[in-house]
């Protein structure tokens, strides 16, 4: 039974996928197709000591976007290699610590998955989430700009990555990877003492929880009710229930904005830190009085911060890859330089003039040109006017 929160989601929870359904997480020889991607892919290796390096560059990186730096599985839209999970200079002599193993493009895309992710099979006859006869699912890619037309049926966050979708006419479950191959029942370190069962959407334990006059909240305590956001996890010994989204938060995040030296740590009772005082959050500067909050905190920093303020890594859009390249070919309208799909850091669209402050986009960093995606971005895509850089 897994046990979360999850420090390497590609090897542990993807991966534990691929083996139920029999696959092996084997190594090509040598170049292979791949039917969501236009090139071959190959083998790379990231080394420590090249990690290590890149690391104590990014100190110095101003960059905005918090993934931009890190490679990027396209899969599941976590780090390839979690550096914060780095083995210790003691353990280090193992091949296994000294080289981690991805597929990228061949040709130099911005293009990489995970070995597991690579090697999802491409059909399920059902998963613990979805289980119905006669129910199979198929699995397939999104755009690389997330449609608002779709979100996952368990998290209900938009991905920009893989996802397994029914194929019964009369079904419309979808699923990304990483809920896909959630199991039914897990563990988790803010609820050690019981496991905690999947509750599908509408679907909750009423009998085993609090009166059904009373409105149930998700205990991680993100100011949401249970039955928002998709589906829950639920203890059937006690009235404990989170999100799904909640349940599967990263163990620890970074934020080169907030803080460029140490990563967030999720905790889960804000006492042990704060002594019964107010928590603080450092980005949205609201005060939260109940303890039992989730929030990212550094302690050497004396730095807290909501999952929900995070919004990249933890919140909405921890699920889109961002960082892709994107040229406009009209010259008179902006110059042949690339533009970054990312989250706006400026108020207003330079095309439409509309309010798009951290909303999704692209800008381009030569000459501060923001557009945003909704309103012109997906126009000027579908026009040909904006195209991607290969």
């Amino acid at each position: 039974m897994l046990k979360f929160p999850i420090s390497d989601v590609g090897e542990e929870l993807i991966g534990g996928l691929v083996k139920r359904e029999g696959g092996a997480i084997s190594i090509p020889h040598h170049d292979e197709d791949y039917k969501f991607h236009n090139h071959k892919l190959r083998l790379a290796v990231l080394s420590l000591s090249r990690e290590e390096e890149e690391e104590e560059n990014s100190d110095n990186d101003d960059e905005k976007d918090d993934q931009e730096s890190e490679l990027i599985c396209d899969g599941c839209i976590t780090p390839i290699f979690n550096r914060k999970q780095r083995p210790s200079s003691s353990s280090s002599s193992s091949s296994s610590s000294k080289d981690y193993y991805y597929m990228s493009c061949s040709s130099g895309c911005n293009y990489n998955l995970h070995m597991a992710c690579f090697r999802l099979p491409s059909r399920l006859p059902s998963i613990p989430l979805h289980h119905q006869s006669g129910h199979h699912l198929i699995l397939k890619s999104s755009h690389k700009l997330p449609s608002e037309e779709w979100k996952c049926d368990v998290c209900s966050l938009q991905s920009s990555g893989l996802f397994y979708t029914c194929t019964n006419i009369f079904c419309l479950f979808r699923a990304d990877i990483k809920c896909a191959s959630l199991p039914a029942t897990i563990y988790h370190t803010a609820h050690p003492q019981h496991p905690l069962y999947f509750q599908p959407h509408g679907k909750i334990r009423w009998t085993l929880l609090r009166p059904v006059r009373q409105k149930i909240y998700c205990d991680a305590m993100c100011g949401h009710a249970a039955y928002n956001y998709g589906c829950n996890y639920a203890c059937g010994s006690c009235e404990f229930i989170v999100h799904v989204r909640c349940a599967t938060l990263p163990a620890s995040t970074s934020s080169r904005r907030w803080d460029k030296h140490h990563p967030l740590l999720l905790t889960y009772d804000a006492n042990l830190n704060h002594q019964g005082e107010s928590i603080y959050c450092d980005a949205c500067e609201t005060a939260e009085t109940n303890p039992k909050t989730w929030m990212y905190r550094c302690r050497h920093c004396d730095l807290s911060i909501h999952p929900r303020c995070l919004i990249s890594t933890s919140s909405e859009h921890r699920n889109i890859k961002f960082g892709d390249k994107y040229v406009i070919h009209d010259a008179a309208l902006h110059p042949p330089h690339p533009l970054a799909y990312q989250l706006l850091p400026k108020r207003r669209c330079d095309l439409c003039r509309s309010d798009r402050y951290e909303q999704q986009g692209f800008e381009c960093a030569s000459c501060n040109f923001c557009v945003c995606l909704d309103n012109c971005g997906k126009e000027m895509l579908g026009k040909g006017d904006m195209k991607a850089v290969e």
